[in-house]
């Protein structure tokens, strides 16, 4: 990796990754997850990128709860206590993201693609209603097409939050395979 060459990286784990960002949002926008998701990512960018404005994109009555909802973490205490309290985004939203520049650039910037030179596990959650199991699904086959080493772990009802104690055992048995330099079973197909 160009961020630290000096790493001899073995293999990559992600667990239910947010790997398809357009299709989460498209997915999300009246769940409460995703509005807070949303939230997240726009008050991120309205405050670290120029010319980005986190004002343009929410709904002048909304400012300030969506502002607060992404500066609280969804796993706090206050987040959930706030969770009933959540608009959805397709309400505090001002503008359509996925259509209103600079977004749709963003959105693809943020998208994971670029090539691997370690083998990659997915593991991810059949039952997930945060992130789309759609999306690992087919990040697996865009890598697989471009010749990586996949391995899609399915785990059938498993939600987004019991993917770590349903596949943190698989994943790492998976990792002490690299470590000892075992061949991984990929699931591309051919």
């Amino acid at each position: 990796p160009e961020y630290a060459p000096e790493v001899d990286l073995e293999g990559v784990v992600a667990f239910a990754p947010a790997i398809d960002l357009q299709g989460i949002l498209r997915w999300s926008m009246d769940r409460p997850v995703g509005a807070r998701l949303l939230a997240y990512a726009l008050y991120a960018w309205g405050n670290t990128l120029p010319g980005v404005s986190f004002t343009d994109v929410v709904r002048p009555e909304y400012l300030s709860r969506v502002e607060e909802m992404a500066r609280t973490c969804l796993l706090t205490p206050a987040g959930f206590l706030m969770q009933g309290e959540v608009p959805l985004a397709k309400d505090y939203l001002a503008v359509d993201p996925l259509t209103t520049d600079p977004y749709p650039a963003l959105l693809q910037a943020n998208r994971p693609d670029g090539g691997l030179v370690a083998p990659l596990l997915i593991a991810h959650g059949t039952a997930d209603s945060t992130i789309p199991f759609a999306g690992s699904e087919a990040a697996a086959e865009m890598r697989c097409a471009a010749g990586e080493t996949v391995q899609l772990a399915r785990f059938p009802g498993v939600s987004h939050i019991g993917i770590v104690t349903s596949a943190g055992s698989y994943a790492l048995g998976w990792t002490v395979d690299r470590q000892a330099g075992r061949p991984v079973v990929s699931t591309c197909a051919g």
